[in-house]
C-alpha cells in the first residue's frame, strides 16, 4: 500500500490526509466508497477493519467487459452488516496468500486462509482505480477496474451466476 501502513500499528492517517487530492481523481462509487466518514473509524460499524473474506467471483458482463464482486462478512464483535463490493470493468485481479508453514502447524480445520481484512486503499488508476486489500498474516488482495460499487448488507442477494450487463453506454437506435 502506498499510504495505509499496516506494520507495526496500523493507520490510515497518512492516506487520510492524501485523501482530498485523491479523491477528485477517483471514479464516482470508489471515491464515495473511499471518502465515507465511518471507512476508517475503528469504532464505526461500517469500518472495513476485521470483516472477514467469504467470496471473490469473476464473470463476464458482455460489451468485452468483466466484472467481479467480493463479498467480506460481518465479525459479529464489530458489524451489523458485511460488505458487498461490485467491481465495473475489471482489468487485474491480484491474490498473494503468503504459505507459512509455521502457521499451518497450528490452524484450525475451519480457519480462513486469507483471515480479516486488517485495512484497505482506494487509489486512482488510467483505467479507474485500484483497490488494494490487506488481510492478516500478510496476504493481499489489489483489484484494477473502471470503478466499483459498495453495499453494506446482511444479504448481499447477488446476481453473480447471471450479472446483468455492465455497460456504461446508452442503448443506440437500431439502424434500418
Amino acid at each position: 500500500m502506498r499510504y495505509v501502513e499496516l506494520y507495526p500499528e496500523m493507520s490510515a492517517i497518512a492516506y487520510l490526509a492524501e485523501l482530498g487530492e485523491i479523491a477528485p481523481a477517483l471514479p464516482e462509487g470508489a471515491r464515495a466508497f473511499a471518502t465515507d466518514p465511518e471507512h476508517y473509524n475503528f469504532f464505526g460499524l461500517r469500518c472495513v477493519h476485521d470483516l472477514e473474506f467469504n467470496r471473490l467471483s469473476v464473470f463476464e458482463t458482455g460489451y468485452g467487459k468483466t466484472g467481479a464482486s467480493l463479498w467480506l462478512i460481518p465479525n459479529r464483535f464489530k458489524h451489523d452488516d458485511g460488505l458487498y463490493l461490485r467491481y465495473h470493468d475489471i482489468i487485474s485481479i491480484t491474490v498473494d496468500v503468503p504459505h507459512d508453514p509455521d502457521r499451518e502447524s497450528y490452524r484450525w480445520p475451519g480457519s480462513l486462509r486469507l483471515d480479516d481484512l486488517k485495512l484497505d486503499e482506494v487509489l486512482s488508476h488510467p483505467h479507474g482505480c485500484t483497490h488494494e486489500l490487506a488481510f492478516q498474516a500478510r496476504s493481499t488482495m489489489t483489484i484494477t477496474c473502471a470503478d466499483l460499487t459498495a453495499t453494506w448488507t446482511l444479504n448481499p442477494n447477488t446476481d453473480d451466476e447471471c450479472p446483468p450487463p455492465d455497460n456504461d453506454d446508452e442503448d443506440e437506435d437500431d439502424e434500418d
